[in-house]
């Protein structure tokens, strides 16, 4: 460890703010209004013509008997 980096991780130690009583839920409530998230649900027409949906999820054969 270079002299520099031990003075940047000794300057962000004592001038940081610990984690432990950090809640995280008003950021995350601002992340979700700032604006419209997409449905998590996707399209199955436009999902099954995608190039990784076609490599990965391969129509199954019927076997004919």
């Amino acid at each position: 460890m270079t002299t520099d980096t031990a003075n940047v991780r000794l300057v962000i130690a004592l001038n940081g703010v610990g984690t432990a009583h950090y809640d995280p839920r008003p950021a995350v409530v601002h992340f979700l209004t700032t604006k419209e998230r997409r449905n998590g649900e996707s399209v199955v027409a436009v999902y099954s013509r995608r190039a990784f949906a076609v490599k990965f999820f391969q129509q199954q054969k019927t076997i004919k008997t």
